[in-house]
């Protein structure tokens, strides 16, 4: 859930969007106001998307390394050495990438 992940996300949408509300419940309020409103509340859409997105990657980053350092407290000694070796091509392939 993005309120577990985001706080001050989601404290800044529930605040935008409560300011939204108002000048919409404001009948003297002029449309550019309200146009005003409607981007900001757009714009926090896709924060919001993102920032859920990224959540759930770091989250899903985290189960992978946890699930990695478990195998690696089980592996033999022979496993253990091709488990670093994989490590270390990695990491010079991503920075091959950069």
């Amino acid at each position: 859930m993005l309120s577990m992940r985001m706080p001050s996300v989601v404290a800044n949408v529930r605040e935008a969007l409560a300011t939204a509300k108002a000048v919409l419940a404001n009948e003297a309020a002029k449309q550019e106001e309200v146009n005003v409103q409607k981007e900001i509340l757009s714009a926090l859409g896709t924060v919001v998307t993102e920032s859920n997105k990224l959540g759930l990657e770091k989250e899903q980053a985290d189960k992978d390394k946890a699930a990695k350092e478990e195998v690696e407290k089980k592996a033999i000694p022979a496993e253990k050495k091709l488990f670093q070796k994989l490590n270390r091509n990695s990491i010079k392939l991503h920075q091959k990438q950069m």
